[in-house]
């Protein structure tokens, strides 16, 4: 009979220290505003900047420093390449036999892979955000349904108390 081992924490989302410094360059290719956050080296969320639909900015980070967006009203999470946390990589180029830095596009996108529903309840939960608990309970949703509408209220709430995170130092 063969043992399983424990179920291990997942690895804490915090940049790491290294050398390997890469160019960015966010591009908001969504109907949002986004907020970008590092990742800190203690895992908190440091917001970088604002991107307006459609907008841009050059960033340098290092590889092992994770990224993450968020729609700035919601909190909903954004992705890079359908996924909710962006690693960045080394991006180099040849030129004259020599391999040179370059500045990536990473392209912001709203999350596709997402379920009708989820999608639903994400924007249904913006749209009645503010209104009190008597609202909802007005609404006869099915259980289920109201437990999850609340969840997404929380969220949302969340990210508004936490003044949609901390502006860096720059």
């Amino acid at each position: 009979m063969a043992l399983e081992s424990p179920a291990q924490p997942p690895p804490r989302l915090a940049a790491q220290h290294s050398n390997e410094q890469t160019h960015v360059f966010f591009l908001n290719t969504t109907q949002r505003q986004v907020n970008l956050y590092w990742m800190d080296f203690n895992g908190s969320q440091d917001l970088f900047t604002t991107l307006p639909p459609g907008a841009g900015i050059k960033a340098n980070t290092f590889v092992t420093h994770p990224w993450l967006f968020r729609d700035a009203r919601t909190g909903e999470r954004m992705h890079v390449k359908h996924q909710d946390i962006f690693w960045p990589q080394l991006y180099r180029v040849k030129n004259a036999g020599q391999w040179l830095p370059c500045r990536k596009l990473i392209a912001i996108h709203p999350p596709v892979t997402q379920s009708l529903r989820t999608r639903c309840l994400w924007r249904f939960s913006e749209l009645i955000y503010g209104k009190n608990d008597e609202f909802l309970l007005s609404l006869n949703l099915p259980r289920t349904l109201y437990n999850d509408v609340k969840s997404v209220l929380s969220l949302i709430e969340k990210h508004r108390s936490i003044g949609m995170g901390r502006r860096r130092n720059s």
